[in-house]
């Protein structure tokens, strides 16, 4: 199931992760294991930020020995 060619993928966030996610959720349930799993598994809200780099307002330098290389 998880490597079904209609999981499409799982990218962070996608509803394909969702759906990857439930079902391994769910298996842990049906086996039995939901008690110990509710011990070890928990699930977490993660805010994520990101950054895009202005290419025409940005520089790097190198600084080797004391000398700046562009």
């Amino acid at each position: 199931m998880l490597a079904a060619d209609n999981m499409q993928g799982r990218d962070t966030g996608s509803p394909a992760l969702r759906k990857a996610e439930a079902y391994a959720v769910n298996s842990i349930k049906e086996g039995g294991l939901h008690q110990q799993a509710e011990r070890v598994f928990f699930f977490s809200q993660l805010k994520f930020e990101s950054r895009q780099l202005v290419e025409k307002e940005s520089s790097a330098v190198l600084i080797h020995n004391g000398k700046a290389e562009r």
